[in-house]
């Protein structure tokens, strides 16, 4: 019986690391750890710094968390334009609740080295730099398939490329507290990937030759 291999990669860095799991015991806690570290809604952003754990993002949470992390990434431009204005009178508004709330919730956030997932990283060994970021893409790659293309051209000559198919899940994975804005949501789902090997002979992806030959399980 074939397990799920765990690929992990930073988004920020595109570091990746990969497992091969030995149990679906050991797939469904990852999946556990996976849910831990939550997004942190406009409102209660403007009343507390989301982000404590380094200068630039406490900044941006502390002065202007609205602004940067909901109205920038309003697509119409003249939306954007009302929401920028919008957001900074709400910014300057709920600036005293953050001026008082600031070291209490600095002392009460846990840095993302205590986030479960985090910690089983460590304990695999996985790069330091995978962490680098206050999220990550986890896949779970739970089958491949690859197949071999064989077709010979004009001259005689035989054509050769490798075909490769991924079915995984994958879910973006957050490792401390971030503010909600387009994009740091909890996203999952099923997808498939497909890979193929440049011509063993003409070294080209899409040769021609192979692609019209048989197919080799």
């Amino acid at each position: 019986m074939s397990y799920p291999v765990l690929r992990v990669k930073n988004p920020e860095n595109q570091v990746q690391w990969e497992k091969q799991l030995t149990s679906n015991e050991e797939a469904l806690q990852i999946k556990w750890y996976c849910e831990k570290g939550r997004t942190v809604d406009f409102f209660s952003a403007a009343l507390s710094p989301v982000r404590t754990h380094n200068f630039k993002d406490f900044l941006e949470d502390f002065f202007l968390p609205t602004v940067l992390n909901r109205a920038l990434h309003v697509n119409n431009l003249v939306g954007k334009i009302f929401a920028l204005i919008g957001a900074l009178i709400f910014d300057l508004l709920t600036f005293p609740c953050r001026l008082f709330t600031f070291i209490p919730r600095w002392l009460d956030n846990p840095p993302p080295s205590k986030h479960p997932f985090y910690q089983y990283l460590r304990k695999e060994h996985a790069p330091e730099t995978l962490t680098d970021s206050t999220h990550l893409d986890v896949e779970f790659i739970t089958s491949q398939s690859t197949y071999e293309r064989k077709g010979i051209d004009e001259q005689g000559k035989m054509h050769s490329i490798q075909e490769k198919t991924v079915v995984k899940e994958w879910s973006r994975v957050h490792v401390s507290d971030v503010p909600a804005y387009p994009g740091s949501t909890k996203t999952q789902g099923l997808a498939f990937e497909e890979k193929r090997s440049p011509c063993s002979l003409c070294h080209r992806e899409n040769c021609g030759a192979a692609l019209s030959g048989s197919i080799l399980v």
